[in-house]
């Protein structure tokens, strides 16, 4: 009973989350286009949560990468869209601090009970982080960039949270892949929750840094099944 009172409780919360437009026509409430995106992705991924610890495997060269464009000077780390939070444990296991951030409620939830005490995570948007400014030594940020509808305030909150002299390391599928380009024309479901913009070119990352005030970038690729490159910004 008590259970069914708050699920229906949560249910009320999310409507009245994403009712934030008036239908110009009947006038009744909608959500807007960017609130309804991102419901779109933290409820897809809710779902996705029970299997996205099978990432650990699919997706090892990502994480390989990514901890190798990390050193000693890296001490406290964001990891944004951290998911089920594996990349978050792999950093906690080498010594650092770590706050894992993600939309998803049941992501959060699920790295919170699979990595302990070792991590600290918050369910929240990687376009309006609950970061201060210049807490962070680095900025983790994997297959992710793609999700936001606003993706230059997302690097620009990844460069506001980091200390002068921090580290963005952004790991994103590039639209040019063959794969990438044939799901885009063909899956409906794949436009629905990656967003019309969905992956971008390394040019494009590289476009949104340098706007966002980081100078110093480096662009390599990441052998991956997927054409994926790896971003190093400071």
């Amino acid at each position: 009973m008590l259970g069914g009172l708050i699920a229906q409780t949560q249910r009320r919360r999310t409507v009245l989350r994403y009712q934030q437009a008036l239908c110009p026509s009947c006038r009744s409430r909608w959500p807007s286009n960017t609130d309804w995106q991102k419901h779109l992705t933290s409820t897809a991924y809710d779902r996705w949560s029970r299997v996205w610890s099978l990432a650990r495997y699919t997706n090892r060269a990502i994480y390989r990468t990514a901890l190798a464009l990390l050193d000693e000077r890296h001490r406290t780390v964001l990891d944004v869209g951290c998911g089920t939070g594996l990349m978050s444990s792999m950093l906690a296991a080498q010594g650092r601090r770590v706050v894992g951030v993600d939309l998803s409620a049941a992501m959060i939830a699920r790295a919170k009970r699979h990595s302990g005490s070792s991590v600290t995570f918050l369910e929240a948007d990687a376009e309006s982080l609950p970061i201060a400014t210049g807490s962070f030594d680095a900025v983790v940020n994997l297959i992710s960039l793609h999700h936001y509808p606003d993706p230059s305030r997302a690097v620009a909150e990844f460069r506001r949270v980091l200390r002068p002299g921090g580290r963005l390391v952004l790991i994103a599928f590039d639209r040019n892949s063959h794969y990438i380009a044939l799901a885009q024309r063909t899956n409906r479901w794949t436009k629905r929750i990656a967003g019309v913009s969905w992956q971008k070119t390394s040019a494009e990352v590289q476009s949104l840094l340098k706007s966002a005030g980081f100078t110093r970038i480096a662009i390599r690729p990441v052998r991956y099944w997927i054409k994926t490159f790896a971003v190093v910004a400071e």
